[in-house]
């Protein structure tokens, strides 16, 4: 993965942040398996919990803000600022998931939506000390 980024012209940084994603989501998604999340569409339930609750998007009008088109990937556009707060919320809610011992969907939910809002506060300040929004319409490669 690491080299195949960086002959697409990724930073370094990025590819790092990228790889922590990955292995973020993989933890996710192990949890959600593991507590009773049974297939793609609830994952994408769970998936939209967090963007929608930190990022003010689903991943569809995620996508749609940075014009993406459907089979490319929303993190790979992404930038490093977006792709630490992505890989933070899906850290948070597995560690939510492991500290309440949700199960099943519900649960689930509960704690996706609080683990977006804590990003979304971290969004925000960050946002505030910036003076700009760190949501970009652009492509990270752009």
């Amino acid at each position: 993965m690491h080299d195949l980024y960086k002959q697409k012209g990724y930073s370094k940084s990025w590819i790092e942040q990228r790889e922590r994603g990955v292995a973020a989501r993989h933890r996710l998604t192990e949890e959600w398996d593991n507590r009773g999340a049974k297939n793609g569409k609830d994952y994408a339930i769970l998936t939209n919990e967090i963007y929608k609750t930190g990022f003010g998007f689903t991943a569809r009008e995620y996508k749609d803000y940075k014009n993406l088109s459907k089979p490319q990937n929303l993190r790979d556009s992404m930038s490093n600022m977006e792709l630490a707060l992505t890989n933070l919320v899906e850290a948070t809610a597995a560690e939510l998931h492991q500290k309440n011992n949700s199960y099943g969907l519900d649960e689930l939910k509960r704690d996706t939506k609080s683990a977006g809002k804590v990003v979304k506060s971290a969004r925000e300040s960050a946002e505030e000390q910036l003076g700009a929004s760190v949501i970009s319409k652009e492509n990270y490669l752009n």
